[in-house]
């Protein structure tokens, strides 16, 4: 793995958990591992995720899911 996805991979995931902690509201059904892009997309389309918690979990999500596909295209 090169060294700036050692890096950004870490990272993303960090901040993808620490978002769903903090912008999920009381009650929300827990975000299944590996399923934060439909979670939030539900999540809006119910209306217990406000839009623009669920565009920052959208965001961070796909940006986790592109590092992840670049890991897995090194190998």
């Amino acid at each position: 793995m090169s060294p700036s996805l050692d890096i950004l991979l870490p990272h993303y995931r960090r901040e993808l958990d620490e978002a769903l902690v903090r912008l999920a509201p009381a009650g929300a059904p827990p975000c299944p591992p590996g399923e934060a892009l439909l979670w939030a997309e539900a999540g809006e389309a119910d209306g217990w995720l406000r839009a623009e918690a669920a565009m920052e979990i959208r965001r961070l999500a796909g940006r986790l899911r592109f590092y992840e596909s670049r890991v897995s295209s090194e190998r």
